[in-house]
């Protein structure tokens, strides 16, 4: 995969570090070139939307932005508490109509520092309240598009179906 201005990397783990330290043990010492955002995705989830509008989002005075995604029914998901289109909290999961974490942020560098390196730690449970407590800004773009989470294994045999179902986008 080759995209100008663009460079991927891997990192692997020899145990599960969970979404937050997952991240933090691929970027540890890595500068990314003139302090751009880190794109980060969950890996167990299907979203197809257009990336220009998180990085629009992405204020001098926003340390993250997210994608949320608006769907019928939340209860397999804790939701996003917004105000106006800023995260104001990850609530529980409930029923009912709501707005979710499609797992799909970017990431200031800067805001994840003083997180400690190499042991478990959940994005959504451990550093995005942390860096609400301290008063940082997160953004949220709600973008009704196509969205599966595949992390169960229902929902992991419906991905071929979701694929060829919207594989016009691709």
């Amino acid at each position: 995969f080759s995209m100008p201005g663009l460079s991927l990397g891997t990192s692997h783990e020899t145990t599960p570090l969970g979404t937050g330290g997952a991240v933090l043990s691929a970027i540890r010492g890595k500068t990314p070139r003139d302090s751009r955002p880190w794109f980060v995705c969950n890996g167990d989830s299907l979203f197809l939307t257009a990336l220009d509008p998180i990085y629009d989002a992405l204020s001098e005075d926003t340390a993250a932005c997210l994608f949320g995604v608006s769907v019928q029914d939340a209860s397999r998901f804790g939701t996003l508490v917004l105000k106006e289109s800023r995260l104001v909290e990850f609530a529980e999961k409930r029923p009912g109509a709501g707005t979710v974490n499609s797992g799909a942020y970017l990431l200031r560098a800067s805001a994840l520092n003083g997180f400690p390196v190499g042991r478990p730690l959940s994005l959504e449970r451990d550093i995005f309240p942390k860096m609400l407590a301290d008063g940082a800004s997160i953004e949220v773009v709600v973008a009704n598009e196509p969205f599966l989470d595949i992390g169960t294994p229902e929902s992991f045999l419906r991905a071929s179906d979701f694929v060829r179902r919207h594989s016009d986008r691709f």
